[in-house]
């Protein structure tokens, strides 16, 4: 008999003997009282021994009988106490939890460092990436991914925003000029943090509210925001970069706002993983962290 079958019939043993019959056992094991019986049955011919004494008005123990019990009880306890132990453990996070997240991304960081603070059994393993790749083929629990995200198969929790600006820096302006409109962006040198190469889209919102679109041919196509940030403190052209990115450059004038009238665009923070349903502790824990207090990036000043 598989092992399964056999440790079920030793709890429904231990069940008839604390129950004191088998009637009181089927009640709680949710049996008939004919299936009690043909499992006890069953159960003392496996082991070639008389387990019980059944009479018509009561039902006691052999001492080979007794002696199982004991045994049977202290087989369940340990059961026991091996499940409570590893539903605690799975409420408890711990061990490691692998993050991908972009480069450089220091209030990102600090909210990492405040969640660890909380759970000082968890050890934070952080993957530094700018694009979604196979999250289960790179052990990669949770990845933190900026702007709209492409369709796949993950699943994804908006955990906060930043917002992105257009700028460049100062002897770049001087060098070619001062857009006073969006139009004006075409006699400029764009460039562009994304994959894709030809001519690109590039949104704003203008003062009143309205969407602007503009159909630009960058000059630089980046895949890294410290590379485009790189790009514009080298003159190289004008490019909309995030505010965590270019806080201190602002404040120190190293690069300066264009077309301060338009609006700056919120893009969303998205905590991306590969399982809803049976989420991992660890996992859980991280992203509802995340959702209770967002992640934001304040806006330098103008």
């Amino acid at each position: 008999m598989q092992m399964q079958g056999a440790l079920d019939d030793m709890l429904v043993f231990a069940t008839v003997v604390e129950q004191h019959s088998f009637t009181g056992a089927a009640e709680v094991l949710n049996l008939t009282r004919a299936r009690v019986s043909q499992i006890i049955s069953r159960l003392e011919r496996r082991l070639g021994i008389k387990l019980l004494v059944r009479t018509t008005r009561s039902l006691s123990l052999t001492d080979a009988g007794q002696q199982y019990f004991t045994q049977c009880v202290a087989i369940r306890e340990l059961a026991e106490r091996a499940n409570s132990s590893l539903q605690q453990r799975s409420e408890q996070p711990q061990g490691v939890l692998t993050i991908a997240m972009p480069i450089g991304v220091q209030f990102i960081i600090d909210r990492l460092s405040e969640f660890t603070q909380h759970y000082p059994k968890l050890q934070i393993k952080l993957v530094e990436s700018d694009r979604i790749t196979n999250l289960v083929d790179k052990g990669i629990d949770v990845a933190i991914r900026v702007g709209q995200l492409n369709d796949s198969n993950l699943y994804a929790s908006r955990v906060g925003e930043f917002t992105d600006m257009l700028c460049a820096s100062p002897q770049y302006i001087r060098n070619h000029s001062l857009p006073t409109s969006p139009d004006q962006l075409h006699s400029l040198d764009w460039l562009s943090h994304g994959a894709a190469h030809g001519h690109k889209k590039l949104t704003l919102i203008g003062a009143s509210g309205q969407v602007v679109e503009l159909k630009l041919r960058p000059r630089f196509v980046v895949g890294s925001v410290h590379s485009l940030k790189a790009l514009m403190l080298g003159h190289c052209g004008f490019g909309i970069a995030p505010s965590f990115a270019i806080e201190d450059e602002l404040k120190s004038g190293k690069l300066i706002r264009l077309l301060p009238d338009c609006h700056d665009v919120q893009v969303p923070i998205y905590a991306v993983y590969p399982e809803k349903t049976l989420m991992p502790v660890n996992t859980r824990t991280l992203v509802n962290f995340l959702k209770q207090s967002p992640i934001s990036a304040s806006t330098p000043p103008s």
